[in-house]
């Protein structure tokens, strides 16, 4: 009898592991039978999601570009001449970063991201082919019934923009040369035996399972079966990386010069405007003043393409569902917050779930990529949330990714709440969360994506002062920040481009 309750629990867990297989299919064939065909068009590309991620950061919604004041440092100078000690007065920068790029999507290997999907994606593709464990979900029109349940596939990597402190100057220009985006890339770490140190499941004998320890068969399951994926995966990570290089996000971002330029115009004439507020203070006045600029953008630690948490690298968790994930077994237990059918743990956090007409379109726990969700983008907004949570909340730990750097430690640096910013398939303004209200009760906010794959920018504010060399003094603020707007921007640029065709008209 033990071994039969044996046998059918590990048959069990090596189920749980593999969940769903779907075969990929030659060319552009989309993963899963389907037999549609894919093409740049039905993707975004890096080009698409830099200029949209440049006007993001220009957008009020994700906190807007402002110079919300001044910062003083004193500087100390040896020459031939003897020692020159004077204070340097910069702007007090405040603006959005996109830290991170955030794709939720149905298989293993078909990214949205273009670029992405044609390097990394389609090499991890044919692993987890291999291994089994290439996702998919259930076709309404192939089964020719409803199906509630959706599975997704969640990336997190460092976005591209995050190289922009290095790449751009005070003048607005671009050195192709600042920095290769791969270069100081991590691997994922290997694979470990997971923290299984929840709650005692209670007595084995009282269950009616003698001396069989729930918790061991986990790892020695897992000692067979995850760390053999994940060598398969190391072998090939070098491969990918290597393929990823080919990405050439340094000259896409070169081919938006156009912004940094006429944000440096721009920003010189709202430095003006400062220097002139802050010489009416005193304090300004008492050592030799230089007003500078050094930097655009405050510094980031996050590193471009790098991949923070993969949801196929954690497939065990990301397939096992309760009570494995988030449960009494696994090494994060929310089990009061799983069973309680009005715990607040939903998308969106603000909704009541008590209330009948509260819009709820899931919920964070267990926190794998199966959900009771018909609509697609919904189901892609509410996975992509638990993504992230695992990613903030739970590495290191028992689950695998690569935690995020801290920001950096510089006087004034203040990181405010992060923002999510759709922007494929559709560009939308920027939010608290990924959670979009309808236009109205009889309208979703969005069409879902034919090939179940949609994308995120998630922002945080970050406040820095543009000059740190030196010795701090003090930093005031303006009453009302002076802030830079995408259209001022462009009829900057606009006027500059009619000054270059026809010079003096």
């Amino acid at each position: 009898m033990k071994s039969s309750i044996i046998s059918v629990l590990l048959a069990s867990m090596f189920l749980l592991a593999g969940t769903t297989y779907a075969d990929h299919h030659d060319g552009d064939a989309l993963p899963g039978g389907l037999g549609i065909s894919r093409n740049a068009s039905d993707s975004f590309t890096s080009v698409d999601m830099l200029a949209t991620s440049i006007q993001g950061m220009l957008d009020p919604s994700c906190g807007g570009y402002c110079i919300i004041g001044v910062c003083s440092h004193l500087r100390v100078r040896f020459t031939w001449k003897g020692i020159r000690i004077y204070t340097v007065i910069s702007p007090k920068l405040r603006h959005p970063y996109p830290e991170l790029l955030v794709s939720s999507y149905n298989h293993v290997g078909d990214e949205p991201f273009l670029e992405w999907r044609n390097s990394f994606g389609s090499i991890m593709g044919g692993v987890a082919a291999s291994l089994g464990v290439a996702g998919g979900r259930p076709e309404p029109i192939m089964l020719d019934q409803h199906q509630a349940a959706s599975f997704k596939e969640v990336d997190i990597i460092g976005h591209p923009l995050t190289i922009m402190p290095s790449l751009v100057d005070r003048n607005g220009s671009t050195n192709p040369f600042a920095r290769d985006p791969v270069s100081s890339l991590r691997e994922p770490s290997s694979f470990n035996s997971p923290d299984l140190s929840g709650p005692d499941t209670g007595d084995a004998e009282e269950d009616g399972l003698g001396s069989i320890d729930i918790k061991e068969m986990i790892r020695n399951t897992l000692s067979g079966v995850a760390s053999t994926a994940m060598r398969t995966i190391m072998e090939n990570y070098r491969l990918a990386m290597l393929a990823l290089r080919a990405v050439n996000i340094v000259n896409d971002i070169v081919e938006m010069a156009e912004y940094f330029r006429s944000l440096a115009a721009l920003m010189d004439n709202i430095v003006m405007i400062a220097e002139i507020s802050a010489r009416s203070t005193i304090w300004v006045n008492a050592i030799d003043p230089r007003f500078q600029s050094p930097r655009l953008f405050c510094p980031v630690n996050t590193k471009a393409l790098q991949p923070y948490y993969l949801s196929f690298a954690d497939f065990f968790w990301w397939r096992s569902g309760f009570p494995i994930t988030d449960g009494p077994i696994g090494g994060d237990n929310h089990l009061l917050d799983i069973l309680n059918p009005i715990s607040a743990d939903t998308l969106p956090v603000d909704a009541t779930p008590v209330n009948p007409l509260s819009e709820v379109w899931g919920r964070l726990y267990p926190r794998d990529g199966m959900l009771n969700q018909t609509h697609d983008a919904k189901t892609a907004s509410v996975i992509a949330w638990r993504g992230m949570d695992v990613l903030h909340n739970s590495l290191p730990g028992s689950r695998i990714g690569i935690p995020l750097p801290a920001p950096p430690r510089e006087w004034q640096f203040v990181v405010d709440q992060p923002k999510w910013q759709m922007i494929y398939p559709e560009v939308k303004s920027c939010e608290d969360t990924p959670y979009y209200p309808s236009s109205s009760l009889f309208t979703d906010f969005m069409a879902p994506n034919e090939f179940g794959g949609y994308a995120w920018n998630y922002y945080r504010t970050y406040t820095c002062c543009s000059n740190t060399r030196g010795r701090r003094l003090i930093s005031i603020d303006f009453p009302i920040p002076l802030c830079i707007t995408l259209g001022q921007i462009n009829d900057d640029a606009s006027a500059r481009a009619e000054e270059e065709w026809c010079p003096g008209c």
